[in-house]
């Protein structure tokens, strides 16, 4: 099915999409995606891994330093899903 013209496609599917299956050539987004749909509940509780995963894209996380944050600080791991992607200033 095709997206709705005027709706620009989820960028958290597109990445999952390119980690099924491939991850040994996916790039780092695409990683931290399928990390977060098989742990992020399991390590942090009742999460929404789309969420976490959009707010470390906005703060500009890797996958480890995801992983990192997720092991040492959980609730700084949990807040991600409130983290809202900010314009450069001066635009």
């Amino acid at each position: 099915m095709a997206a709705r013209s005027g709706r620009a496609a989820d960028p958290y599917k597109k990445a999952l999409a390119r980690e099924k299956g491939n991850i040994r050539n996916c790039d780092d987004a695409a990683l931290m995606a399928g990390y977060l749909e098989g742990n992020a509940q399991l390590l942090l509780g009742a999460v929404s891994p789309r969420l976490i995963w959009q707010g470390a894209q906005a703060r500009g996380l890797t996958t480890m330093e995801l992983v990192e944050l997720m092991h040492d600080k959980p609730g700084d791991a949990i807040d991600l899903m409130w983290e809202q992607e900010q314009s450069p200033p001066g635009t």
